[in-house]
């Protein structure tokens, strides 16, 4: 990976003071904290909160959605929270502003997948191994449906565990 040109978003589930000043007990960040320290990345965001969260009655909100990438990128990238959503938490987009001429450099080329061909052949042996496995022993199990009995279920959960 070019270590100049990373840029990162998601909804993280990561609480900690260094993106979110109102934040709550830091929980979960280390997994994010790290790469950051790591790869000397900012966050990009501007404070606001984009997560809502009610319990008992009592809503908070938080920042766990966002951005992160180099500081040489990050005076390119705007970000916006302005897409209405129904879930409890908001739409971040990102534009990343090109240098005139600089975006010709990137390819759009469309090669195709090939997600078989990254398997090494241990791998996929085992693969096929557990899949035949699988096969062999579910089918032998009843088909659930709308007829079939709380214990059907019950049983059925048991055995998938």
């Amino acid at each position: 990976m070019e270590q100049e040109k990373i840029l990162l978003g998601g909804d993280w589930n990561a609480h900690s003071d260094r993106w979110d000043p109102q934040c709550p007990p830091k929980r979960d960040a280390n997994c994010l904290e790290n790469p950051i320290d790591e790869y000397d990345l900012i966050d990009v965001m501007d404070g606001e909160e984009t997560h809502t969260n009610t319990r008992n009655g009592e809503t908070s909100g938080s920042l766990i959605d966002f951005f992160i990438t180099k500081a040489s990128m990050a005076d390119r990238l705007e970000t916006s929270t302005d897409l209405a959503t129904t879930s409890d938490h908001t739409v971040v987009c990102a534009q990343l502003r090109w240098d005139k001429g600089e975006g010709a450099k990137v390819s759009r080329k469309i090669t195709g997948w090939d997600i078989d061909g990254l398997k090494s052949k241990e791998e996929e042996e085992n693969y096929k191994k557990a899949r035949k496995d699988w096969m062999d022993k579910s089918s032998q199990r009843p088909v659930l449906n709308d007829k079939s009995s709380g214990e059907d279920l019950q049983m059925e959960a048991e055995w998938i565990q």
